[in-house]
């Protein structure tokens, strides 16, 4: 009896961690910034978990360990698209708070996210 309850436990472990890396997955999904559609990779990358980490520990930095996020999720060339949307759109610096908590949280609700996870 107790050997047939460690393998079943065994057997669960798998599961378990197949089900956590499946809720860290998505199937290359897509959300709108502004009429820019942009494109999310189909698992996140180990590395925004370090750049998180980096943000976190440092406030100094903050905003601008946010970009990194930013450009990490999305990659660099549609970060850069995203830049020449803010600017053909004229935001300034002004707009910075109002307009990267805009960006995270549809790339995060994409994710099935929400701020502070």
């Amino acid at each position: 009896m107790a050997q047939a309850k460690a393998k079943a436990k065994k057997a669960a472990a798998p599961k378990k961690a197949a089900a956590a890396q499946a809720e860290k997955t998505t199937e290359a999904n897509t959300f709108d910034f502004r009429g820019l559609t942009v494109k999310l990779p189909k698992k996140v990358p180990l590395s925004l978990a370090m750049k998180y980490r980096r943000m976190t520990r440092d406030r100094s930095g903050a905003d601008l360990a946010f970009l990194d996020l930013i450009e990490g999720l999305v990659g660099a060339d549609q970060y850069e698209a995203i830049e020449r949307k803010i600017d053909a759109e004229g935001l300034t610096l002004d707009d910075d708070a109002e307009v990267l908590v805009e960006l995270a949280e549809q790339a995060m609700g994409v994710l099935g996210m929400s701020p502070g996870e």
